[in-house]
């Protein structure tokens, strides 16, 4: 999921998944600000993930990763699931390099989720 920024090319090989940038502009200076690259899989099956970072110019960025279990009943009888989380922040990059990272996940409870570089 995502867009090569060198090809432009875009991908949506992840079934139920989605894409988006979200940004901060200066709506004063008529600036675009950092942006933020948000992908969202929902009911992902377990395994290992490949993200790739394409740097679209030189500087450094952060991944976190949000998981949640699978349910299960809960003490009260409804459905709970267990969440974790993962981050890898400040990695630097330069412009046209492409990173690959792993992200680990298990839909069992008590199981963390991991990103790996």
């Amino acid at each position: 999921l995502g867009q090569d920024v060198a090809s432009n090319k875009g991908y949506e090989e992840i079934p139920g998944g989605s894409y988006g940038v979200e940004g901060l502009d200066d709506d004063e200076k008529s600036e675009e600000g950092d942006q933020t690259g948000v992908v969202e899989i929902c009911n992902p099956e377990a395994g290992e993930y490949k993200v790739q970072v394409f740097g679209k110019a030189s500087g450094q960025y952060s991944i976190e990763v949000y998981a949640a279990s699978k349910e299960f009943p809960g003490k009260n009888g409804l459905p709970e699931s267990v969440q974790s989380s993962a981050m890898v922040d400040e990695v630097s990059i330069k412009k046209g390099a492409v990173q690959t990272l792993t992200v680990k996940y298990s839909r069992e409870p008590g199981e963390k989720v991991e990103v790996v570089r």
